[in-house]
C-alpha cells in the first residue's frame, strides 16, 4: 500500500510538471507515466495533457480569448477532479491534487 501512495505521489508531482513542457515532451511523459502508473483511464489523461497544451497556447489579450481560456481551465479541473475519484485516490491525495490544480491555474492566469 506505502508503494502504491508513493507511485500516486509521483504522479501528481509529475502531472503537475507537464505545463512547463512542450508537446512533443509531454507525450514522451504521458507514454512513459502510462507505462509506468495504472491510468484507468488513459483517454481522459491525453484529453488533460492536449488540454495543457491548448492552454499553453491561448492567446489571452482579448475578452474572447480569456473566456476561451476560462471554460477550457473549469474543464480541465473538474477533469483532474474525475481522475482522482476515477483513480480511488483518498480525500487526502484528491485534495492535493485540487491545490496544484490551482497552482496550475494561477501560473497560466498571471
Amino acid at each position: 500500500a506505502e508503494q502504491q501512495v508513493g507511485e500516486r505521489e509521483r504522479f501528481l508531482a509529475q502531472l503537475a510538471m507537464l505545463l512547463g513542457y512542450d508537446a512533443t515532451e509531454q507525450l514522451l511523459l504521458a507514454e512513459t507515466l502510462m507505462q509506468e502508473i495504472n491510468v484507468p483511464d488513459k483517454w481522459l489523461f491525453g484529453q488533460i495533457i492536449w488540454a495543457n497544451t491548448l492552454l499553453n497556447r491561448l492567446p489571452v489579450d482579448d475578452i474572447e480569448g480569456q473566456q476561451l481560456q476560462q471554460q477550457t481551465i473549469d474543464s480541465l479541473t473538474a477533469q483532474w477532479r474525475q481522475l482522482a475519484l476515477d483513480s480511488a485516490f483518498d480525500e487526502n491525495l484528491l485534495q492535493r491534487l485540487i491545490s496544484q490544480v490551482n497552482e496550475l491555474i494561477v501560473q497560466l492566469t498571471a
